[in-house]
């Protein structure tokens, strides 16, 4: 479990390999909190068969609660993109899963529109990814920001596993927890709540959505979905 707690935010490129297929673009894989490199690697190998490469992140749990650390994480995601079409302009997909529209993806929109409280920056510096970002895939709806939902979350990685009667009295300090951080931060999550909501239905003027190329995709998402949306913004891009 510390080892959980403790591990930083990181971030890594799969990209395909030379003698694989032609390159189409880049797909930022913005993986569900505590996931490991073996989760996403089915997603990866999926993307890899379009003909995408992957900007594989994953998220510190505690970038859900504290904005200045998933919008450093937004920025240097979005630096390493930059960095990457300066070689080749290329379009570029985000695919958010589980709780990973808090974790930083809410703060690469707010980044990407100028809005950001939380970093000062030269918005000109990022004018290849905002052009070149057409589209994004959420596997799994966007949840709401409330701190039960946390606690479920942590309750499903941590407690679960464990057994007996000490698994009663972690759910219930888990829960009990969760209603002190709404007593004390109630204020502040309700703004942040606020903040992330807004900028999450600006989404649609961010990426110039239209029926046609991309679609927004809450819950389950099949791999022929998955496939449609891709090639949709590829072809938008083009």
């Amino acid at each position: 479990m510390a080892n959980k707690v403790f591990k930083p935010s990181f971030w890594y490129w799969e990209r395909l390999s030379e003698s694989g297929p032609d390159r189409v673009g880049t797909v930022v894989v913005i993986g569900w909190l505590m996931s490991k490199r073996r989760h996403i690697n089915p997603y990866i190998r999926f993307y890899q068969s379009c003909g995408w490469d992957c900007l594989v992140c994953h998220a510190h749990v505690l970038n859900v609660f504290f904005p200045t650390r998933a919008a450093a994480l937004g920025m240097n995601l979005l630096n390493e993109l930059e960095k990457d079409l300066h070689e080749r302009v290329r379009p570029i997909v985000f695919a958010v899963f589980s709780g990973g529209h808090k974790s930083s993806f809410y703060k690469i929109i707010q980044i990407l529109q100028g809005k950001c409280a939380e970093m000062q920056f030269d918005p000109g510096s990022l004018d290849s990814v905002r052009k070149c970002s057409v589209g994004v895939i959420f596997d799994s709806s966007p949840m709401d920001f409330v701190s039960v939902m946390g606690i479920k979350f942590v309750i499903q990685q941590w407690v679960a596993p464990t057994s007996g009667r000490s698994k009663a009295v972690l759910i219930w300090g888990a829960h009990a927890f969760g209603r002190s951080l709404d007593l004390l931060f109630y204020s502040r999550f309700q703004q942040e709540r606020f903040d992330l909501w807004h900028t999450m239905y600006s989404l649609v003027v961010t990426f110039a959505f239209t029926p046609k190329t991309t679609k927004m995709q809450s819950g389950s998402c099949s791999k022929e979905q998955c496939l449609h949306i891709v090639s949709g913004c590829n072809h938008q891009m083009k």
